[in-house]
């Protein structure tokens, strides 16, 4: 009986992806959730308080938002992108799966008992 003595060490790296790829299938999908969110509060949390400093150029900019985040994205920031990019990335991972079972929806949902 011969033993195969190869050393294979291409297959190493793939073991080690594949063991990582193992380890973060394995958070739950509210940990992430939250995660996202946590995230996205934080970047309207921080724009809301400098926001608050000037309430009427608050209030007027809100009456323009769509036209003013195109035309701040394209024209002032340009550069900010990645920015952008990001917190774009966590709420449309929130709006693609949902909250989460850690989140107001679903003790809602739970206490009305629709899940």
């Amino acid at each position: 009986m011969a033993m195969d003595m190869s050393y294979r060490p291409a297959r190493a790296p793939l073991a080690l992806a594949d063991r990582a790829i193992g380890l973060l299938n394995a958070i739950p999908y509210s940990v992430i959730a939250l995660i996202a969110r946590a995230a996205t509060f934080s970047v309207f949390f921080r724009s809301g308080t400098q926001k608050l400093s000037d309430w009427n150029a608050t209030l007027m900019l809100f009456e323009k938002l769509l036209g003013m985040v195109l035309v701040i994205q394209t024209f002032i920031y340009p550069q900010a992108w990645p920015d952008h990019i990001q917190w774009l990335a966590f709420m449309f991972i929130l709006l693609a799966r949902g909250p989460g079972k850690v989140s107001l929806d679903a003790i809602i949902s739970r206490l009305h008992g629709t899940i």
